[in-house]
């Protein structure tokens, strides 16, 4: 899960598993696997980046990886 803002300034947590896409539109816009949309304040690339830290504090890879990569690594 990670914390977004809905317009207002009202706070939410969303399931970052279910994000299909997000568009800046310029409103950034997420539509869900569901066909519900949010509308938030964050940018696509801050967006991009809490499913990226969430991930990664949960260990969690995209599929078809089995492992983190460490500061300098290369993926093969």
């Amino acid at each position: 899960m990670i914390r977004l803002t809905r317009r207002y300034n009202r706070p939410f947590l969303l399931n970052s598993d279910l994000i299909e896409t997000v568009e800046e539109t310029p409103d950034t816009v997420i539509t869900m696997t569901t066909g519900h949309k949010f509308l938030v304040e964050e940018s696509a690339e801050t967006i991009v980046e809490r499913i990226i830290a969430f991930r990664a504090q949960y260990h969690i890879c995209p599929a078809g990886q089995t492992g983190t990569l460490r500061e300098g690594e290369a993926r093969e």
